[in-house]
């Protein structure tokens, strides 16, 4: 059986459907509904190092966050944005590299 992804508003989507999903819709899901998330959270969802994440706001790039004293929160709704607007959505998920350059899977063209 196939795993789940869960949206917020309580649709669930395949894998498979999920490519039909715009990216917003896709990004909510794997975000937690709460106002802000932390760092963990943070580095959990986008398989991203805290410290890479600390290292991004110390170069003020990255996804905007909030600090209050030592605390550092992220927004749901910017990192709904800033994942959003990092998506690649490609029209074809089998294609590849090979067939972008016109080759064929065994080098030849």
């Amino acid at each position: 059986m196939s795993e789940k992804i869960t949206q917020s508003s309580g649709h669930f989507f395949t894998p498979a459907q999920a490519l039909n999903v715009p990216p917003v819709d896709m990004v909510e899901a794997l975000v937690p509904n709460r106002p802000t998330l932390t760092a963990d959270e943070l580095a959990e969802i986008t398989g991203l190092r805290v410290q890479s994440l600390a290292s991004m706001r110390m170069n003020r790039k990255g996804c905007p966050f909030i600090r209050c004293g030592r605390a550092v929160r992220y927004p749901r709704t910017a990192v709904v944005t800033w994942l959003s607007a990092s998506a690649v959505v490609t029209s074809n998920p089998t294609n590849t590299r090979a067939a972008q350059c016109g080759q064929s899977k065994d080098g030849s063209r």
